[in-house]
């Protein structure tokens, strides 16, 4: 009654106003009204009317009462409970994420961060700060990139964390991060390192979710270092394992959806192997599950390994159109390692097609590809620069470009179309009147392809020996 009689004399004097016509529920008639009575309670009032009504609310949690993260997080940060104000944070940290709203989901994730200290138990401030990076990691890879240092910060903590309080899946959460991180930078040994890591562990463990991530990440990271008959295998049987209980625990580890990930990559190598009916195959299935999944991320994903296996298989109808489409997606949705990837993809496609002024455009675009800090496919796309700048005639750019693509392949150890490297650095020692230069390059070239079984690239090599007339110099 009493709180009653003080609501109907407030909206007397006019400072509240009624929400509905049947209901006793008011609000303030502007916030800065509410911001000066709330100023004129003592903290410890406010502490003991936030922490009931927070219990209230969560007590009448219900259908009709859904909770408001964001608000909730607020009375608990006011009555004085931070973890509970952190437990908050994170509710609304995963709704932004569930609709892909990143820098909601940034910005909420964040305060919950700045909270952490405020802590008193050491295990439960352990528990939820390692909650609070998992997701953030996992906005992080979403729109800063893979790259991005403070991604590998935030997974290297999580696992110290995960390590200390024995939590078996966010283990494999931080691991799986760090892969990620590690793989753009071209840390290409240390990933294949913990790709087998995870696969041993799922082996120990008999889990069907290290198993998962462990053939996702050791198959994933089987492309660059081309060695894509590895790629397709660990892809297949991670794939399998998707009708496996583990298959919902793994999930909520990534960024992306599993499937569309696995499908689009082995879509990739299956491409370079010769087995394109296996390629259609794979990134068919992917875009149709990313056109069902409907989340930005995934589907850019999808237009990657579909856009990428049409252009090598030279499939080009309506292939422009497809890049447009994903590259307006992937800005529209602050997506930018796919965005400028994608950007690299049009622009090779306009060389292939002899649009003038193609190489300096091509060119262009690594740069902003480099903006995300990704090492691991700048050989490839440097590669793709040499050939646009021999078809314009510039030999000097072209042996430049390709000098970079060899010299930083081998200082990663990622030997992704290794041989056409030298298929290109074959031309170009030709056409400098080195005859034997081109011969060994050849060799190399030959040597590399069938060590691969990259029938890609021995095709696209011949077609490119044939045209600048060096297919002579081919051993009998």
């Amino acid at each position: 009654p009493l709180i009653g009689r003080g609501c109907e004399a407030l909206h007397e004097s006019g400072l509240t106003v009624k929400l509905s016509d049947d209901a006793d529920q008011f609000q303030f008639r502007h916030v800065l009204i509410q911001e000066i009575a709330y100023s004129t309670l003592v903290r410890g009032e406010r502490r003991e009317y936030n922490t009931r009504l927070l219990a209230a609310l969560e007590k009448d949690d219900s259908a009709d009462n859904p909770i408001d993260a964001e608000r909730w997080a607020h009375y608990a940060l006011e009555a004085d409970q931070p973890a509970r104000a952190i437990h908050y944070w994170l509710l609304a940290g995963h709704d932004a994420l569930g609709v892909f709203a990143m820098k909601e989901a940034e910005a909420r994730l964040r305060r919950g961060r700045e909270l952490i200290n405020q802590v008193g138990d050491p295990r439960e401030r352990s528990r939820l700060e390692l909650e609070l990076l998992l997701a953030l990691g996992k906005v992080l890879l979403a729109q800063v990139g893979h790259a991005n240092p403070e991604t590998g910060e935030v997974f290297a903590r999580a696992k110290e964390l995960a390590e200390q309080l024995g939590d078996r899946v966010k283990l494999l959460a931080s691991m799986h991060g760090q892969q990620s991180y590690d793989l753009q930078l071209s840390r290409i040994q240390a990933t294949q390192d913990r790709g087998a890591e995870m696969l041993s562990l799922g082996e120990e463990f008999n889990d069907d979710a290290w198993r998962l991530i462990g053939y996702r990440s050791r198959g994933i990271a089987s492309f660059p270092l081309g060695n894509y008959r590895q790629c397709v295998s660990d892809l297949k049987s991670g794939a399998d394992l998707l009708s496996r209980p583990g298959h919902s625990v793994a999930q909520d580890i990534v960024a992306d959806d599993l499937f569309v990930a696995m499908q689009s990559y082995g879509a990739m190598a299956a491409i370079y192997l010769g087995e394109d009916d296996l390629s259609v195959q794979l990134f068919e299935t992917a875009s149709e599950r990313a056109s069902q999944f409907r989340q930005p991320y995934s589907r850019a994903f999808a237009a990657v390994g579909r856009t990428y296996s049409r252009m090598l298989r030279g499939e080009y109808e309506g292939l422009e159109e497809d890049y447009n489409d994903h590259i307006a997606l992937s800005e529209r949705h602050e997506i930018p390692y796919f965005f400028f990837t994608l950007k690299v993809f049009l622009a090779h496609y306009h060389a292939l097609q002899g649009v003038p002024d193609a190489a300096q455009k091509l060119a262009d675009a690594i740069e902003g590809y480099r903006l995300t800090r990704s090492i691991v496919y700048q050989p490839t796309f440097k590669h793709w620069e040499g050939l646009a700048w021999l078809a314009q005639g510039n030999l000097e750019k072209a042996r430049e470009a390709n000098v970079w693509s060899i010299k930083t392949a081998i200082e990663y150890g990622m030997y992704h179309m290794f041989g056409e490297y030298f298929g290109l650095k074959a031309v170009l020692d030709q056409k400098a009147n080195k005859p034997q230069d081109a011969t060994d390059a050849i060799a190399v070239a030959n040597k590399w392809n069938a060590e691969q079984g990259a029938v890609l690239c021995s095709k696209l090599n011949s077609k490119l020996w044939d045209y600048y007339g060096i297919s002579d110099r081919l051993p009998a």
